[in-house]
């Protein structure tokens, strides 16, 4: 990189090669503090808050050729919602053409997205305080959801994609945290599934994925008292394996679902099962494994017998949020929804 005098020149790969070294840094992963109130501007009704103390190895980072610091001032119409605190942020680069504008080829944007990833453990902490307090006053319409739905808080488990024609963000298939549907609205005569519009995409977050969101009673439908919207109050929250198998598992063994009729699909199930032939499981495997090819390719099967175990792998498709749940659950129709 000697050879280039003006960064203008340089690609963006040799950029990032240049403040890894510079920084001594593997990548733009961060060390930040995160406040409420924005910082050193002159028209802080724009921002609602900013990320300062920028840090690597506890050594404040600053651009090549500056003895500033770096920090960034949150727009207030950025849909990023967050905590005050110390944490941890992934950094990239802003957009070349920005960059140029703006005569700094080293300038760095944050991801917001990455604070809920590489923060898990706080921001859960962050989530379940939220929840405990959201708990302690429901107006009587949240009351008649949470019975008729069966929840205890306003969590949901909903898939987020993206209308690129007509520019709209679409949250539908709406499902309690452990994965069972969410009806439709109480008093609603068409039965229709909730579907939740919002004009303009929703930052910080990836289309076509489940999410966890907060919902709010909306209070602007006089015919649906209990029509609902997402409370971007709290930051929508990517699933993560683990939490939602143990999310699964205290669903069923404290029953908190209220899902009746899913303990009556079970044992309907397991009796007609146990009762059939010895080599029912075995074709159920097959059956499931079938139904995922990748691709249309024809789907391999591997069966492996230990003393313990009898371990069965296939080619099919990734396990994804509505696999677990299905294969966690009896009788519940997974199938001509593989898609998601």
């Amino acid at each position: 990189m000697e050879n280039y005098s003006n960064p203008k020149e340089w690609s963006d790969e040799q950029i990032i090669e240049y403040l890894c070294s510079y920084w001594n840094c593997d990548d733009f992963v961060f060390d930040c503090t995160i406040n409420d109130k924005p910082y050193k501007t002159s028209h802080p009704e724009n921002f609602k808050g900013s990320i300062t103390n920028i840090t690597n190895n506890s050594k404040l980072i600053c651009y090549p050729y500056s003895r500033y610091p770096i920090f960034f001032n949150i727009l207030a119409t950025t849909k990023f919602q967050f905590q005050k605190g110390q944490f941890k942020m992934r950094f990239e680069l802003e957009s070349r053409e920005r960059r140029e504008s703006l005569d700094n080829m080293f300038m760095l944007r944050p991801v917001y997205s990455s604070l809920y990833l590489l923060n898990a453990e706080k921001m859960r902490v962050f989530s379940q305080k939220r929840a405990e307090q959201g708990k302690k006053e429901h107006s009587s319409a949240e009351k008649e959801l949470f019975e008729y739905w069966g929840v205890s808080d306003c969590n949901f488990i909903g898939y987020y994609h993206y209308d690129h024609e007509n520019e709209i963000s679409i949250v539908d298939d709406i499902r309690k945290p452990n994965f069972a549907k969410i009806p439709y609205y109480p008093n609603d005569a068409q039965k229709k599934p909730i579907s939740l519009h919002y004009k303009g995409e929703i930052k910080g977050i990836i289309s076509e994925n489940y999410y966890l969101f907060n919902w709010r009673l909306s209070g602007n439908n006089p015919y649906n008292p209990h029509e609902i919207y997402i409370d971007f109050h709290f930051q929508p929250q990517p699933i993560r394996p683990q939490w939602f198998i143990d999310q699964l598992f205290a669903d069923r063994y404290n029953d908190k679902s209220k899902n009746f009729e899913s303990s009556a699909n079970f044992l309907d199930t397991l009796n007609k099962q146990l009762s059939a032939k010895e080599s029912t499981f075995i074709y159920e495997l097959l059956q499931n494994a079938n139904d995922y090819p990748v691709n249309g390719v024809p789907v391999d099967v591997e069966f492996h017998i230990t003393d313990k175990y009898l371990v069965f792998m296939h080619s099919g498709d990734y396990f994804n949020v509505r696999n677990i749940s299905g294969i966690c659950g009896i009788n519940e129709k997974e199938k001509g929804l593989c898609d998601r």
